[in-house]
């Protein structure tokens, strides 16, 4: 099947994008975490 090795790649690819979105997305959640955390520091 040709079909096979292409769907492979694009599967490859998706989960790649997945793994870069979730490290993004928990990079993020520490920054507001810490964000957060210094406002509340202030505001006291």
């Amino acid at each position: 099947f040709p079909l096979t090795i292409p769907l492979i790649q694009n599967l490859g690819i998706t989960i790649l994008q997945a793994r870069n979105q979730m490290e993004f997305r928990s990079i993020l959640y520490i920054i507001i975490a810490f964000i957060k955390f210094i406002f509340s520091d202030i505001s006291f």
